[in-house]
């Protein structure tokens, strides 16, 4: 997972992981505000080296800070400092209120108390600045003591050897080798006691100089602040990290698709289009379809789509469903008829085709009056004066497409290159599985963030089973915009067209050169739609286009 894509995740699930972090959060000032103000005050000490009085002597590079930090905050310290401040609890309890520090590379070590009283957090810091100095005096003179001791133990066993051989050159014979010996030895024994002796002394005059207090403490004016964010601080990063692990696990269950990569995982189609739906703020899902705005990235997308689609070379009609998986995709509710005014040119006539309530609403969208005779068949193609390229027909009421005659149907669409089926307005599948007959392919618009992956699968499945072959997808990715404001392409330099593209975007969606004349057609209506029984071409076998 890159970081990009991490980010979007947290951006899906924001409301999650916004809520635990509040959540959190708030318990943590909760929680501050229950405990009661903390004072803390500081005592620095300066720690000095100490000598024995055996060695040459001692430097700094023999103290080490680490290890005087933690004999700061060991219970022998604390049992010294509990004495002092008269504190009757346990020394593992008292060192909760002690830290100890260093910076590094010095000799210095700082002493924080705290307490709920002022007074107490600068007694027990300077309780545990003397209780530190005096332990290391302590043991320095244990240390010295115990060294003297055998230091003594020594001297009395030498002086014993001393006398022993001055009895050995008195009994000697005078003059003899024997006595010369033991006269040798009894002053090599001397000097030896007079070495010891001199190191005891050294070790009963040497000055131990543990270090001082530099720097005691006073009573604090003010409670500390940190100690107050603390728990706010840690209860937001907390609800953070706990809200971005929920995230990820929500989302590695949610198979709903949010990329072209999920699907072509999915289904092994390819992504045709990528449309942007811009959807006014405050409309309802489920509202009433509308075109693409004009120059809006919508309408590229499906001038896109159009473009592949008439791209490939297929001998005679061509003829696609447009649909989407049951759960019906509200957002992309006009995809049908804005690829069917999209596919239309000059030399391009289309059939667009769908039942009386899809009429209805393609009728409001094109500008043309309503007729009650569209919920019944047969009906009658329907032309449109601002898109000269497109035709409409009505397969009438969803409920009686069971019955349809779908030979009568083809017999009406033979007149056009492209006819676009629109599966969107169908409630039933058993209604786009009859209407399966009338095409060749199929197209499935798949909304980010709302189609499941699982339905998408089964619904392209379903598809290839009766007979449809799956062109590929186009990914409908759904975009607000401020009621009033149109949909503009997107900033940056205009998006590349092949010349495949040209004759299907020139004319999308403006009105097109004059077509060859369809004819006459039938009385209109009373409501007043006009009518029109559309010819086959001649000269050119009847539909074929290759473009």
């Amino acid at each position: 997972m890159t970081i990009g894509s991490f980010l979007g995740l947290l951006w899906r699930r924001r409301l999650v992981v916004a809520l635990l972090v509040v959540l959190l959060g708030a318990l943590g000032v909760l929680y501050s505000a229950s405990r009661p103000a903390t004072y803390s005050a500081q005592s620095v000490v300066n720690v000095t080296p100490v000598t024995t009085g055996l060695s040459a002597g001692a430097s700094t590079k023999d103290i080490s800070t680490i290890t005087e930090v933690k004999v700061v905050t060991s219970t022998s310290v604390a049992r010294l400092a509990a004495d002092d401040m008269h504190y009757t609890g346990g020394a593992s309890q008292l060192l909760k209120h002690v830290t100890a520090t260093s910076p590094l590379d010095s000799q210095v070590v700082v002493i924080s108390f705290s307490s709920a009283d002022a007074d107490r957090a600068a007694q027990g810091a300077n309780a545990f600045a003397d209780a530190y100095l005096q332990y290391r005096q302590d043991t320095t003179e244990q240390v010295i003591a115990r060294r003297a001791e055998k230091l003594d133990t020594r001297i009395a066993a030498v002086r014993r050897q001393v006398t022993a051989a001055g009895a050995a050159a008195s009994a000697a014979a005078a003059g003899s080798s024997d006595r010369e010996e033991a006269a040798a030895l009894q002053r090599a024994l001397q000097n030896q006691v007079n070495t010891l002796l001199s190191q005891q002394n050294a070790l009963l005059t040497v000055a131990v100089a543990p270090g001082e207090v530099i720097s005691r403490a006073t009573t604090p004016s003010a409670a500390g602040v940190t100690s107050k964010l603390v728990y706010p601080v840690a209860g937001v990063l907390f609800g953070f990290i706990l809200g971005a692990l929920l995230a990820l696990v929500l989302d590695r269950r949610d198979d709903r698709v949010r990329s072209a990569e999920d699907v072509a995982e999915t289904t092994g189609a390819p992504v045709l289009a990528d449309v942007v739906v811009r959807r006014r703020r405050g409309a309802e899902r489920g509202a009433a379809p509308a075109l693409a705005a004009p120059g809006s990235g919508e309408q590229e997308g499906y001038r896109v789509l159009a473009a592949k689609l008439l791209a490939s070379s297929v001998a005679g009609q061509r003829s696609v469903l447009v649909t989407a998986p049951p759960s019906g995709v509200p957002a992309g509710g006009a995809g049908a008829l804005n690829l069917a005014v999209s596919l239309g040119a000059p030399a391009v006539r289309v059939a667009f085709l769908t039942t009386a309530d899809g009429m209805a609403v393609a009728a409001e969208q094109l500008r043309l009056p309503a007729d009650s005779t569209w919920a019944t068949w047969p009906a009658q193609l329907v032309a449109v004066p601002s898109q000269p390229h497109l035709s409409l027909l009505s397969l009438g009421d969803e409920v009686a497409l069971g019955s349809l005659d779908l030979a009568a149907v083809a017999r009406q669409l033979e007149a056009f290159e492209v006819v676009v089926v629109d599966g969107l307005a169908l409630r039933r599948e058993s209604s786009t599985f009859a209407l399966a007959r009338l095409v060749r392919s199929a197209v499935v618009l798949v909304e980010e963030g709302r189609t499941r992956a699982a339905e998408l699968e089964r619904w392209t499945e379903q598809l290839a089973q009766v007979g449809l072959v799956v062109e590929g997808e186009v990914m409908l990715r759904q975009r607000r915009r401020p009621s009033g404001v149109r949909g503009t392409r997107s900033a940056g330099s205009a998006p590349t067209r092949t010349p495949a593209d040209r004759p299907a975007t020139a004319t999308a969606m403006a009105p097109a050169p004059a077509a060859p004349a369809p004819a006459p057609a039938p009385a209109a209506p009373a409501a007043g739609a006009t009518r029109d029984e559309l010819p086959s071409h001649t000269g050119d076998p009847v539909g074929q286009h290759t473009s």
